[in-house]
């Protein structure tokens, strides 16, 4: 099973962080990818995990997280980003995108447009997929994807949208990352997507330590709960549970091309 979005830099996991990673390779759990939230991340997460083969990064900034605007500070992070991006352990931009759930300001959202531009750019010209964070502005982003066609194609992590809305991403060469929120009977308009959508437009998640499944134990997330993930998509889809991890990860494989 490969865990397609993880952040085990949070502070939640400052506490037993080392040995929760061994409990998660020997699970079953054979790569994890940790996007960055915040600029700094990109370090941190290097600090942490450059020791495990198995722990793969995407470089990034959150949209949640780019703070007021600053010209100096922005050419130092696109540069830095850039530089970040050509590490080996490096599969992908992200996550970017835009929020709108939590950002309502008409300044701050025009600053996550422009990054969001800024951050797809270097996905081209870096050659890497993107990490897709996208909430309650679905219009917004897919008119900005339309302007930066993706020859590397990348996920929308955490979707949570419809059947339409998953055909809309798929059509653009987009895998649809699918965690926790599925497990949730409430969570009917993204159930159906996913008894709708091919198998080959998945991928799993787990976003630890956020979007704990519904009957996962303890008051974080973590890839131990992956299996959760999996077996609600082989109820949905009416597959086995060796069937929806072969496929899943065939596709994080053939979108990250991870490098051994």
């Amino acid at each position: 099973m490969i865990d397609t979005h993880v952040h085990y830099d949070h502070k939640r996991f400052d506490c037993g962080r080392y040995s929760l990673l061994e409990e998660i390779v020997s699970s079953g759990v054979e790569k994890v990818v940790n996007p960055a939230i915040t600029f700094d991340s990109n370090h941190m997460m290097r600090k942490f995990f450059d020791d495990f083969p198995w722990i793969y990064y995407a470089v990034g900034i959150h949209p949640n997280c780019l703070g007021e605007e600053n010209a100096e500070q922005d050419t130092k992070w696109e540069m830095e980003l850039r530089k970040l991006a050509g590490d080996s352990k490096t599969v992908a931009i992200g996550e970017t995108g835009l929020d709108y759930y939590r950002v309502q300001d008409t300044e701050m959202r025009a600053r996550q447009r422009v990054w969001f531009h800024k951050q797809l750019e270097i996905a081209q010209d870096i050659k890497l997929p993107v990490i897709l964070h996208i909430r309650d502005a679905d219009d917004e982003a897919v008119q900005i994807l339309k302007e930066h066609p993706l020859q590397h194609s990348g996920v929308v992590h955490c979707f949570g949208g419809d059947t339409a809305r998953a055909a809309e991403y798929m059509d653009m060469g987009l895998f649809l990352g699918i965690g926790g929120r599925i497990t949730y009977p409430q969570e009917e308009a993204v159930r159906n997507a996913v008894r709708q959508i091919p198998m080959e437009a998945i991928l799993l998640e787990t976003d630890s330590p956020y979007v704990k499944p519904k009957e996962a134990p303890g008051s974080r997330n973590t890839s131990l709960n992956l299996m959760e993930v999996v077996k609600a998509i082989s109820d949905l889809k009416q597959l086995t549970y060796e069937e929806v991890i072969t496929i899943t990860t065939g596709n994080a494989e053939r979108l990250f091309d991870f490098q051994d």
